[in-house]
Parts: C-alpha cells; structure tokens; sequence
C-alpha cells in the first residue's frame, strides 16, 4: 500500500462495497467522484484509515486507501 498524506494527488477508484460504512449523502459524493482525480484534504483513523478526497467536483468525498491511487506528485514537493 503507498504511504498516502494530504496534499498527495490521487485518483478514485469507488468500490461499491465500501458503501454501507458512510452516510448516504457520502455515498453519493463517492459516486459522483470516481474516475476523477484529485487532492486529499484529509485523513480519519476513527473507525480505520480514510481519506477525504477534493476532486473539485462540488462534493468532497472520503475515501477508503485501496479506492485511491497516485496520481503525479505531491504538493508538498512543490514547497521544497
């Protein structure tokens, strides 16, 4: 698994089976929001590890780390 953080670019991938965990207005957000690419604007360990993720679709979305996948650099090397 990559070491995701905010900041990183990535792009979504739903899975559908993660659904039931979020609310319903979440899972449409994740819809919405697959095949896009985006940033993470952040990260929850409360009930395991996810990622919210801003596509600037209109809906920010949280995302399980296996729905995400690299997607160029991170910001984060852009300030060094």
């Amino acid at each position: 698994m990559v070491d995701l953080k905010v900041g990183d670019r990535v792009k979504v991938t739903h899975r559908p089976e993660y659904d039931r965990e979020y609310p319903h207005d979440t899972v449409i957000a994740r819809r919405a929001n697959s095949g896009r690419s985006g940033t993470i604007t952040d990260r929850s360990n409360a009930h395991g590890l996810c990622f919210e993720v801003d596509t600037q679709s209109g809906a920010r979305a949280w995302f399980e780390p296996d729905e995400l996948t690299p997607d160029g650099i991170d910001h984060g090397e852009l300030a060094r």
